[in-house]
């Protein structure tokens, strides 16, 4: 109620003030001075109210007695600025590049050469209040909405500088608020700044985010929930589904953010299974092209449903076709397999010890061998470094075990404690014939 009788008080001076200078004895400039600060006062009280008071959120009256607000106090700075300006007076609003944050966002807002459009937005960055942020930033997104900048050149690259530093000035809460808004009202244009590498990665927005989320503070946590609500909404289409999971996966790769940490929320393990539903559910996950993705959603998700068992598929089918050229007279060369290989152990590893499907890794393994062993041993060898790399067993190990099978040993692999390890069976048949 304080407050409520301290706006009536304010307007009613304000409204002395205005009588007076429809008189013919005009305002001077302290009379003007004090305009400012009334209707500055003005403002801020009731933007504190709004913000303080959730019972008034939805008040539409109160709202609009902000935006009446915000124009007193716009009109009432450049009536100053303009009688300081005519009588040759020193500024007494604070100004950035000769000009006030009013005449700055009327370039925001009006200008479309990016040269003078960004130290514009530089000025209204520095000039806004803390009541004025929130237009601040409309005005900065609206700009980047439009496409302005977009182009590859010297003023693209500063204003992606100032947005990023942009970004650094906001605390936690503003810059997801600004993110969600931009996810529901922005245009492809504005989300680029979020989404794509546009800014230098240590200013980027997810730079940004990994400065500001605690994976353990409650606000952080009940921020997180509603970024990743807007993400699963705005996945709705093709282009925002590919965004929304590129986005989760840069947040994954970041320490602060456990992957198991991030898949516990029901938003992201929706975002993550229909993104792979769409791109690899019916693809050959052995694909070169796919590893990179392919690892990155299990790091996100290992628990995607039908991913360890589309991975289990294709290594038992590639284990089958190992086996049969084995036997087959005919022998495909090593080449043949050598890449798959590699690639189902690579993607297979991604996924965590308690699930990983160590029994199939260990059959491809003696699979792989038997068959570097069956083909002729100056291809057959090449079967020993890349073995080394897939099940963590030091190269010159396997090649002595090579070469014991070279006197007529036999030797196949397998697990102690989750690791794998090189046994041999003794003499072969051939051996124990002769």
């Amino acid at each position: 109620r304080g407050e409520i009788n301290r706006i009536e008080l304010l307007e009613a001076e304000a409204a002395m003030l205005d009588q007076k200078k429809g008189l013919t004895h005009a305002l001077d400039v302290n009379d003007f001075r004090r305009l400012v600060e009334i209707r500055s006062e003005q403002f801020d009280l009731i933007s504190r109210q709004l913000e303080t008071d959730d019972s008034l959120e939805a008040d539409g009256e109160l709202d609009q007695q902000r935006e009446s607000a915000r124009k007193n106090l716009r009109d009432a700075r450049n009536e100053l600025t303009d009688l300081e300006n005519s009588m040759g007076l020193t500024p007494s609003l604070p100004i950035y590049d000769g000009k006030t944050y009013e005449q700055l966002l009327s370039v925001v807002r009006t200008e479309r050469d990016l040269s003078k459009l960004n130290p514009a937005l530089k000025g209204i960055a520095n000039l806004a209040s803390e009541n004025e942020q929130t237009e601040m930033l409309d005005a900065v997104m609206k700009v980047a909405r439009q496409g302005v900048g977009i182009a590859s050149d010297d003023q693209t690259e500063e204003f992606g500088r100032f947005l990023a530093k942009l970004f650094e000035s906001l605390n936690l809460e503003t810059l997801a608020n600004l993110f969600i808004n931009e996810l529901a009202n922005g245009t492809d244009n504005s989300r680029n700044w979020f989404f794509f590498d546009r800014i230098p990665p240590e200013w980027s927005f997810l730079s940004e985010i990994r400065k500001k989320w605690y994976v353990n503070d409650e606000e952080s946590s009940a921020i997180f929930k509603r970024v990743v609500a807007a993400l699963e909404k705005y996945a709705s289409t093709d282009s925002g589904l590919r965004s929304s999971y590129d986005f989760l996966i840069g947040i994954s790769r970041y320490e602060f953010w456990h992957p198991a940490k991030l898949s516990e929320n029901p938003s992201v393990k929706n975002i993550l299974q229909r993104y792979y539903d769409k791109q690899f559910k019916d693809q050959e996950l052995t694909d070169k092209n796919l590893r990179t993705p392919l690892k990155n959603l299990i790091q996100a998700n290992p628990q995607t449903t039908g991913l360890l068992a589309k991975v289990e598929e294709e290594m038992q089918s590639l284990i089958v076709r190992i086996e049969e050229s084995t036997q087959s007279k005919d022998k495909s060369p090593y080449d043949q397999f050598r890449k798959q290989l590699n690639l189902a152990f690579e993607i297979s590893n991604a996924f965590p010890e308690s699930v990983r499907p160590m029994a199939l890794q260990l059959e491809l393994a003696n699979a792989a061998w038997k068959y570097g062993r069956a083909i002729d041993k100056r291809y057959g060898v090449a079967v020993v470094p890349d073995l080394s790399t897939c099940i963590g067993v030091h190269q010159s190990q396997l090649l002595r075990a090579w070469n014991q099978e070279e006197n007529g040993e036999l030797v196949h692999f397998e697990l102690e404690d989750g690791k794998f390890v090189i046994k041999t069976d003794g003499p072969s048949e051939d051996q124990e014939n002769d």
